[in-house]
């Protein structure tokens, strides 16, 4: 179930990986520095950055992968330039049949 129209907090306080507390600070940061909230999230020490990433992908409804833990074939990482994959954050994960797979660092950043 796609979850997009949950916010981020949201998604966190239901996984219960902060508690309402947290979720406050975090939003008292955000408002002082304009960090996204899962900066802010991180800053703090409440969340890790993979549980912050698996929220995102909840949100989005997008399938977790961590691509450290990929075989990922030669010709597919070399698939996109590497200057757009730095610039974007982003990981060529799979082809099939002209079709790239990516893994993304941000989704808001697509």
């Amino acid at each position: 179930m796609q979850n997009r129209h949950k916010q981020l907090g949201t998604l966190l306080l239901e996984m219960e990986v902060i508690d309402a507390a947290q979720l406050q600070e975090a939003f008292d940061l955000q408002q002082q520095t304009g960090h996204r909230l899962g900066e802010a999230l991180l800053e703090l020490g409440f969340c890790s950055s993979e549980e912050i990433s698996q929220a995102l992908a909840q949100q989005f409804g997008l399938r977790y992968v961590d691509p450290s833990t990929l075989d990922i074939p030669s010709e597919v990482v070399t698939s996109i330039k590497q200057e757009l994959a730095r610039e974007h954050r982003i990981i060529p994960i799979a082809r099939d049949r002209g079709t790239i797979t990516i893994a993304t660092a941000d989704p808001y950043d697509l």
